[in-house]
């Protein structure tokens, strides 16, 4: 990868630059400037000596095996525990596959966990539905949907002018969406 770092070194882009790109456009950069094809472990390598990430490497001995795979015996999901996790993603799939276009648009395109992560990426690594399904529900054609999935989830201004309406709507929206759903899943967890 030398070739490629100093190729990258004459584009004019400094570590800086390439430390706050993101992966797609730190991607696009790399290949930009080399137009040619690079091994996929020196990518990786140039890839993470530029974000600064620190591979770290263990010592295994028996013991340290040994307590490693108890602990996560004890860790698992109980197989009861985790088919009930599934059928409730299964019944919340189902319950936002009801709710009105726009509702669904403003909770699917800007969901996300506690720390603001993607959680949209749970349904298809659960099985529960394809990005073919989701962009079907979000009446969003697949291809413009699959070039979106990396920008997700959508601040609520990108959304907005995505359907024409406010910046308020689109939160309101998404708010209404949130309590319908906090009600029919307590409903299912009840019965």
């Amino acid at each position: 990868m030398q070739d490629s770092s100093s190729a990258l070194a004459e584009s004019g882009l400094s570590s800086s630059d390439l430390e706050r790109m993101g992966l797609d456009e730190l991607l696009r950069e790399i290949f930009d400037t080399l137009g040619c094809p690079v091994e996929l472990d020196a990518l990786v390598n140039a890839i993470a000596g530029w974000k600064r990430i620190k591979e770290e490497k263990v010592e295994v001995n028996s013991i340290a095996v040994e307590a490693t795979t108890d602990r996560r015996a004890d860790t698992k999901v109980a197989v009861d525990v985790e088919v009930e996790q599934r059928i409730y993603v299964q019944r919340l799939w189902e319950e936002i596959c009801r709710l009105p276009p726009r509702q669904r648009a403003a909770l699917l395109l800007n969901l996300k966990d506690a720390k603001g992560c993607d959680c949209i990426a749970l349904f298809p690594l659960s099985g529960i539905a394809t990005l073919r399904e989701i962009a079907s529900l979000l009446e969003i054609p697949e291809q413009q949907f699959a070039e979106m999935w990396n920008e997700l989830p959508l601040d609520d201004k990108t959304i907005a002018s995505r359907f024409g309406i406010t910046r308020q709507q689109v939160i309101n929206l998404r708010k209404s969406a949130r309590e319908r759903l906090a009600r029919r899943m307590k409903a299912f967890e009840e019965e």
